[in-house]
């Protein structure tokens, strides 16, 4: 029912995911006297669709801003795709991440420090599987991806170009080196308002 290849095909499509998300999550605090650093504390929201076409891939998440320059992640990474009998399966792991974050002028610098995916749910033509072993295997080697890319002490650079108390809009380069930009919009609400 579940073929490797699509595995696979998925577990590119997350590079490219944990490459872009790495942009998804921002951070800065006002040390330099910017007027940033007071407009950031709290939490935003992050509810992206990475890719439109099959294998869709989603990654929603909130973060939260601390002014001691501590940031918190939880959320998910979801794939939709569609196996060799037809069947729509979705598969969903759970990502939670700390970080440090500071500023320089307008430009915001994180650092991981910790990054865990684990299995959330695995759905085939919209009902829950009981195949605990795919989402599994799926999720581990998702986990290799993010965790390769949000390596512990790695330090990410971002452009905010707009920040209030709705939204922050925020640039950053991906893997090519081509300008990515990301809207965020802030939550009093925690992740699990939002879990699929």
């Amino acid at each position: 029912m579940f073929k490797h290849n699509y595995v696979r095909c998925a577990v590119g499509l997350l590079l490219s995911v944990a490459l872009f998300s790495g942009a998804l999550a921002q951070g800065y605090k006002g040390s330099d006297g910017n007027s940033f650093g007071d407009k950031l504390p709290g939490r935003w929201l992050i509810d992206t669709v990475i890719n439109q076409e099959a294998p869709k891939i989603a990654h929603k998440a909130v973060q939260e801003f601390m002014a001691n320059g501590a940031m918190n992640e939880d959320g998910q990474v979801i794939i939709w795709l569609v196996d060799q009998a037809g069947d729509q399966l979705e598969m969903a792991c759970r990502m939670r991440s700390t970080y440090d974050w500071e500023t320089k002028g307008a430009y915001l610098y994180q650092r991981s420090i910790d990054v865990s995916i684990s299995p959330d749910y695995f759905k085939i033509n919209g009902k829950v599987s009981d195949n605990k072993q795919t989402l599994t295997n799926f999720c581990n080697t998702a986990s290799k991806v993010f965790i390769g890319n949000r390596a512990k002490g790695k330090t990410s650079e971002y452009k905010i170009l707009q920040i209030d108390q709705v939204k922050i809009v925020y640039e950053s380069k991906d893997e090519n080196g081509k300008a990515v930009r990301q809207t965020d919009f802030r939550t009093e609400k925690s992740f699990s308002a939002y879990r699929e």
